[in-house]
């Protein structure tokens, strides 16, 4: 089933322009609302400096990976969570919790 067929407002955006546009018209909507954007698997993304967060086994029975969880929490407590506005697309904020990610 689709967003619309859930009963969502679902707007599209193909440009850049067009998804900030359709960005605030979401938010300032009091309705469930789907911002669509296709993009295409076979395109390459552009190198970036971020990382995906991917933990070490929170339990197990072999020492190194506990060493290995022990020094991966020791780095998650120094983890930066402000990235300041270079980060973000067009000079905006970007702020980066375990609850969310946002744009402001």
């Amino acid at each position: 089933m689709t967003a619309a067929g859930m009963g969502a407002d679902v707007l599209t955006a193909t440009t850049i322009d067009e998804f900030e546009s359709a960005l605030r018209v979401a938010r300032a909507s009091s309705r469930v609302t789907v911002v669509q954007v296709h993009t295409d698997p076979l395109v390459a993304a552009p190198d970036s400096e971020g990382w995906w967060d991917v933990p070490v086994a929170e339990t197990s029975s072999l020492g190194s990976t506990r060493t290995a969880r022990t020094n991966y929490e020791r780095h998650k407590r120094q983890q930066r969570l402000y990235l300041g506005s270079s980060a973000a697309p067009h000079g905006g904020a970007l702020v980066n919790t375990p609850e969310k990610v946002s744009i402001q």
